[in-house]
């Protein structure tokens, strides 16, 4: 896998706090699970799984999304779609690649539905 540098939110805010840049860190894993980028030792089957529960994680907008998506300062809604736009559109593209930040993520979404 090629990993692409990137922190937790790639550019920091000053005033960006511990628990936000974690809580972006916990979105990027489930975009990139949702992409099928593969975790150190992780089996296909274990890929799989994890894939559809990520997938799952974003469409179905549960308590625990909600709550992260607004402690990120995203409002769910927005940032699933985003979200769900931007895997559908990078799920080929970014096999073996690194999610940079979420904010990429919602200015993709914003570029598309301008379009």
């Amino acid at each position: 896998m090629t990993a692409v540098a990137h922190t937790a939110l790639g550019e920091r805010d000053e005033g960006e706090s511990p628990e936000r840049r974690l809580i972006a860190a916990i979105i990027l894993a489930a975009i990139e699970e949702a992409l099928g980028i593969p975790a150190a030792g992780e089996s296909a089957s274990t890929r799989a799984r994890n894939r559809e529960s990520a997938l799952r994680w974003f469409t179905e907008k549960g308590q625990d999304f909600c709550a992260l998506s607004l402690a990120a300062g995203y409002e769910p809604n927005a940032l699933s779609r985003a979200a769900l736009a931007f895997i559908a559109a990078h799920s080929n593209a970014t096999a073996g690649k690194r999610v940079l930040n979420v904010k990429n993520i919602m200015a993709f979404h914003s570029m598309k539905a301008a379009a």
